[in-house]
């Protein structure tokens, strides 16, 4: 199924009640789960991880790291290595 999205006319005249109408009735799935154990673990793990090296090299150099985007990329990747051994939550 395509990502359905709104084009440029519609980007540029419909108003932020009327963007948030469409995507509430077209992509919001309100049958899904918005937060799981899985989702959960995996971030305090990963998170847990990526602070503590935050810290040390930040400790250890001076400089601080921002983890935010590494910490999404490192997740998804465990959730694909994870879909194709076939290991569902």
């Amino acid at each position: 199924m395509a990502i359905q999205s709104l084009n440029e006319e519609q980007i540029c005249d419909w108003s932020r009640q009327q963007k948030d109408a469409w995507r509430l009735n077209n992509v919001y799935r309100g049958d899904l789960a918005q937060l799981t154990v899985r989702e959960g673990v995996t971030g305090f793990l990963v998170g847990g991880v990526l602070i503590a090296t935050a810290l040390y090299i930040g400790a250890k150099t001076g400089i601080s790291i921002g983890i935010g985007l590494t910490s999404m990329i490192v997740s998804f990747a465990l959730f694909r290595i994870l879909a194709s051994l076939k290991i569902e939550p």
